[in-house]
């Protein structure tokens, strides 16, 4: 038999359960993060930004993807911070002097 191949009667046994290794993919300038979920013979692919996930998928994601992915968080992030709180905006809107 060649070096590659496993022999018939392998002294490791196959464990389903068992956790696999994952070598994340580079992707221009994202790194993205494989997966293999349990009892199925799917890879999951997720892209992290900053902590949270932005892109998880099934199939392998192109750098398109991942850079479409992250600019859409940050537009979703961006629509939160955008409003001035602040006690003075407050009270100049609520005066109707329009300064903020």
């Amino acid at each position: 038999m060649n070096n590659n191949s496993l022999y018939p009667r392998s002294r490791n046994p196959y464990q389903p359960l068992a956790l696999r290794t994952s070598t994340p993919l580079t992707l221009g300038r994202h790194t993205v993060q494989r997966i293999h979920v349990h009892s199925e013979i799917y890879t999951r692919y997720e892209l992290r930004y900053r902590g949270v996930v932005v892109l998880s998928q099934i199939s392998p994601p192109s750098a398109d993807d991942c850079t479409n992915a992250i600019r859409a968080h940050q537009r979703s992030q961006r629509r939160f911070v955008s409003h001035n709180w602040s006690r003075e905006s407050i009270a100049a809107a609520s005066e109707g002097t329009g300064q903020a």
